[in-house]
């Protein structure tokens, strides 16, 4: 709550007493390992047009859970949020299914699906521009183990997709996929990865190979194009380890970029520049693609084996098929290690191909066993065939590239950065994510006299997880010096059902043994958890909610009035302090500037919200479980506001409660109004 007050979120989420569900993060992921599998592929979204090609095997390795699906996306209709009821099972016959929305994103079809993820597109409500967005199920790649020669240890592709997260982050070239936003959604255990929308998908889809050339300038302009996305990767002393033409995207302005970073690793210490002198070991990408060296058991030049990677593309973008292409990987790998050097056996004329000649010149020099006898990145650059398309454009060096660092702090925050926050500001609205049951709140006390005292809802939309996203007024908008205080209301934040549960969590027993290191008993310790009911009465007793019935949760005053010595307010580790009736009444004091209209009008807008909750049979038959109040005024013009905000644990109770009796289980009782009374008590001593 503190942390909402002092950004962007004026509207407070619950904290980590409440545990409202964390909201939030999407990375591109290629898995990678020497064994070959045989796996059903997925319908390439990178088709130009016509529908979906049926799935067939293929030869790979296990190699990039979803680089074909990285390509294009489609937009489609919108279905508003109505009346009807939130919870229903199915869309009736005939009627589009709701649109669902993640942070700012509005989700459109799927495009593709792999092993571990699946993309779809996606609109920005904020610039209504279309991207292309992967999901991924954090559970099945957690689960998928292999080995990592270059650590000498086990890793799972969650850790590959970390590290393409920290790489990507930092990629900023015209030839190079970009990456626009990561989500990490922990309520659903899912990621999403947010990157430029490529409408027109990849150079070839190597799943269909052998498929026809790419004909005429067009060739040699796309893999110029790829040169000098290499060219700023390697400058980066980052290898790609993958180069292929599925993972060579076409871009809406017609330029080629190189995506999917999956098994990428910065080498070094990200100073080398160009330097030829790196060796790696292993072999993470496409054994069609993949060098003779890295089949090896010694190290290797991994830019080296990156050009080579590149000749082959460049092979199967000029004649349509690969230079080694065999369904056995031992042959495949017999073939490419044997001592005699490949000799290209196709024939190309000029009408389909420019300047076939310099073509296959540079083809023998970039598919070439001898790694000494290999042409360098530097030399392709140079090289006639290359240099003439290089020619036609702008000069660009290596002096243009800002360099970039990629650290393990930065791969174990690549996701934590992502984190999506339960709300979003824009334009004079607040964006919650939350459950349907605070949608169907606000549907629920809309049409009693409370609504006076919540937020203006303008719309609500679905989201995913079962979740929706509640559009509502930005209660400080425009507020001249806003003061705001978040009150946590009722004796008790835990459920019937948390009362009810056994489960013990280690998490809940360090969290409380943080905040009192003697909290837990000797059978708790050895036990390693406590239950939820346990943790949350902890808490509790360690605040004046069970005393008073509320807490202070969070206050912040107005830029123009916070620096101020004399009106420095508790922060949120002091408010966690607060355990007695005069240290409330001090702080409640200092929030309202000592101010006795603020004070007063507060107090007979608490007065008026008591007289409808009394006479409301709506809220005497729901237990408010959870809910704040959120007192706001204006430091200028002085104008006061009080709103119940945070509906998510609302509930029915099945029958008329007091909102005064103490809780028992399965009475529902919330200790509410006890809370507003002593509120209320409070603000009149004050203002006495």
């Amino acid at each position: 709550a503190a942390e909402a007050m002092a950004g962007a979120s004026l509207l407070l989420p619950t904290d980590d007493r409440g545990e409202d569900p964390a909201l939030g993060r999407v990375a591109a992921l290629t898995v990678s390992s020497k064994a070959v599998v045989f796996e059903e592929a997925a319908a390439s979204p990178c088709t130009r047009a016509g529908p979906p090609a049926a799935p067939q095997r293929n030869f790979s390795a296990a190699t990039s859970a979803s680089s074909a699906s990285d390509m294009f996306a489609l937009r489609m209709g919108d279905r508003r949020f109505s009346d009807s009821p939130l919870d229903e099972a199915s869309t009736p016959h005939g009627l589009e299914p709701p649109k669902k929305y993640i942070k700012q994103y509005e989700l459109g079809r799927t495009l593709g699906k792999g092993s571990y993820a699946k993309v779809k597109i996606c609109t920005d409500l904020t610039d209504g521009r279309s991207y292309a967005m992967k999901v991924f199920n954090k559970s099945l790649l957690k689960r998928r183990r292999m080995w990592d020669m270059e650590g000498g240890s086990f890793k799972t592709a969650f850790d590959d997709v970390l590290r393409e997260i920290a790489i990507m982050r930092r990629l900023d070239h015209p030839n190079v996929m970009t990456l626009k936003d990561v989500i990490d959604d922990m309520a659903i255990n899912k990621l999403y990865y947010v990157m430029a929308y490529c409408p027109a998908g990849a150079v070839m889809d190597s799943h269909s190979l052998p498929t026809t050339p790419i004909k005429g300038p067009q060739c040699r302009r796309w893999f110029t194009d790829a040169v000098i996305g290499l060219d700023y990767l390697h400058f980066q002393d980052i290898v790609h380890f993958d180069l292929k033409p599925d993972n060579i995207l076409i871009a809406d302005d017609g330029r080629a970029v190189i995506a999917d970073f999956g098994v990428s690793r910065m080498m070094g210490d990200g100073t080398n520049h160009n330097s030829s002198g790196m060796l790696t070991s292993g072999s993470p990408g496409t054994p069609s693609y993949t060098a003779p060296e890295v089949w090896g058991t010694g190290k290797y030049e991994p830019k080296k084996a990156d050009v080579w990677a590149l000749g082959v593309t460049l092979h199967a973008m000029v004649f349509g098929s690969l230079p080694f292409a065999f369904l056995d990987q031992q042959e495949l790998i017999e073939k490419v290690t044997a001592p005699a050097e490949w000799t290209c056996e196709l024939e190309v004329s000029a009408a389909e191909v420019s300047s076939p000649g310099e073509m296959l010149d540079l083809l023998h020099g970039m598919i070439r066993k001898s790694v000494a006898e290999r042409l360098s990145l530097t030399q392709v650059k140079q090289h006639p065939w290359v240099s003439h398309e290089l020619s036609l454009r702008r000069a660009t060096n290596t002096g243009d590239y800002k360099q970039i660092v990629v650290n393990e702090a930065d791969l174990r925050q690549a996701v934590i950065s992502g984190h999506i926050e339960n709300f979003r500001r824009a334009g004079g609205s607040i964006f919650k994510t939350t459950n349907r049951v605070e949608a169907r709140m606000y549907q629920t006390f809309k049409k009693s006299e409370i609504v006076r005292f919540l937020p203006p809802v303008t719309d609500i939309k679905e989201s995913t997880g079962k979740r929706v996203i509640i559009e509502m007024h930005d209660l400080t908008h425009e507020v001249q010096g806003a003061c705001l205080m978040d009150v946590k209301m009722g004796q008790r934040t835990f459920t019937e059902e948390d009362a009810s549960s056994d489960a013990l969590r280690d998490d809940l027993l360090a969290k409380m043994l943080k905040v009192r290191p003697d909290a837990a008993t000797d059978k708790e310790k050895a036990a390693g958890g406590i239950t939820k009911m346990r943790y949350l009465q902890f808490r509790e007793a360690s605040t004046t909610t069970l005393e008073l019935g509320f807490r202070v949760d969070a206050i912040r005053l107005a830029e123009s009035v916070a620096s101020a010595p004399a009106s420095r307010v508790p922060d949120a580790d002091e408010l966690r302090t607060i355990t007695t009736e005069g240290q409330v009444k001090g702080a409640m004091f200092l929030f309202a500037q000592q101010r006795p209209q603020i004070i007063r009008s507060f107090y007979a807008q608490l007065q008026e919200l008591r007289d409808i909750l009394e006479r409301s049979d709506l809220f005497m038959s729901h237990s408010f479980l959870r809910t704040s109040l959120l007192f706001s005024y204006s430091d200028v013009t002085g104008a006061t506001r009080v709103h119940i905000i945070d509906l998510s644990r609302v509930g029915e109770a099945g029958k008329r409660l007091t909102h005064r009796s103490p809780w028992e289980p399965g009475n529902f009782e919330d200790g509410y109004l006890l809370g507003l009374d002593n509120i209320m008590r409070i603000f009149a001593e004050l203002a006495a």
